[in-house]
């Protein structure tokens, strides 16, 4: 089993996400958080091994998937030996603040965690994609996500790429504006 597996399986415990053994054929559910929820994480710099690409629901690990159906009983009892190092509690927290207590991540969280998701991959493919053509690439490969989501979870992308503490002014004035936006 991948220690990157155990890792996730801490990173679920430390931001309270509940899932169900995601080897159950009826969990799509749960599917879709590990592999988003994993994506995020490498995406905000967290070192895992799983490698992803694009699928119809976003980013998708066929190693990721490997791992949970055959470790199951890791998620029923969520237990894990991982430990976080400082840098990804750190993220955890981020984490915690700009994405698990959103309001849409409590009442849309499939569709909440794939837009943040297809939209980090779509920002991984290219650093130089504005606002704009992030939006525009994520509505064409996901036509059936809300336009609403997709700006809110831009929003939320920059929440968690951007360090406060080290943001310009500018740029802590344009997040306040998606911030407004979002009400």
């Amino acid at each position: 089993m991948n220690d990157d597996f155990k890792k996730i399986i801490t990173i679920l415990k430390y931001l309270d996400v509940k899932i169900n053994a995601p080897s159950d054929s009826m969990n799509f559910e749960s599917r879709m958080i590990l592999q988003k929820l994993t994506y995020i994480c490498q995406s905000i710099g967290m070192v895992m091994r799983y490698t992803f690409n694009l699928y119809i629901y976003g980013p998708y690990s066929p190693t990721l998937a490997a791992d949970y159906y055959k470790n199951p009983q890791l998620i029923k009892q969520s237990v894990s030996s991982s430990d976080l190092n400082q840098q990804e509690i750190k993220a955890c927290k981020k984490l915690k603040q700009h994405l698990v207590s959103h309001d849409l991540f409590q009442a849309h969280k499939v569709e909440f965690l794939e837009a943040v998701a297809t939209l980090f991959y779509f920002k991984n493919l290219n650093s130089n994609y504005n606002d704009d053509e992030l939006f525009k690439k994520t509505k064409e490969n996901k036509p059936y996500l809300r336009d609403r989501i997709i700006i809110i979870a831009l929003n939320v992308v920059k929440e968690l790429i951007f360090d406060k503490d080290q943001v310009t002014s500018d740029l802590k004035q344009e997040l306040d504006i998606w911030e407004k936006a979002e009400d």
